[in-house]
């Protein structure tokens, strides 16, 4: 997500660390490519590619909850927080990823 990662430990063993570093940096990793917009096959560019398509393939229950989470914070201000603003961003020129023709292979059907 265009961040970098750090992961800081203290009192334990390389090995432990090493581990722990490899479990964080997939699990960092597994958010991206589900949440990112800058990535042609992370989830979100797949749902973004096919709003308002009735046929949508179900979405990963992270997105879903990231989407859920939103709607509410939206409902919850009253629409002062409106996460709506993909067709701004886009507008001001800060683009994501273009939308793949297909979804994941993860999303596809009988997942």
């Amino acid at each position: 997500m265009g961040s970098p990662l750090r992961l800081s430990l203290v009192g334990v063993a390389e090995p432990h660390a090493a581990a722990a570093w490899e479990r964080v940096s997939h699990a960092i990793e597994d958010l991206e490519q589900v949440l990112s917009r800058f990535r042609p096959s992370a989830d979100l560019v797949t749902l973004n590619g096919r709003a308002g398509d009735p046929a949508c393939a179900p979405v990963h229950p992270r997105l879903y909850d990231a989407l859920a989470a939103a709607e509410r914070a939206w409902r919850r201000t009253d629409g002062a927080f409106d996460p709506r603003v993909l067709g701004d961003l886009e507008r001001l020129g800060y683009r994501g990823a273009e939308s793949p023709a297909t979804a994941p292979a993860h999303l596809e059907a009988g997942d």
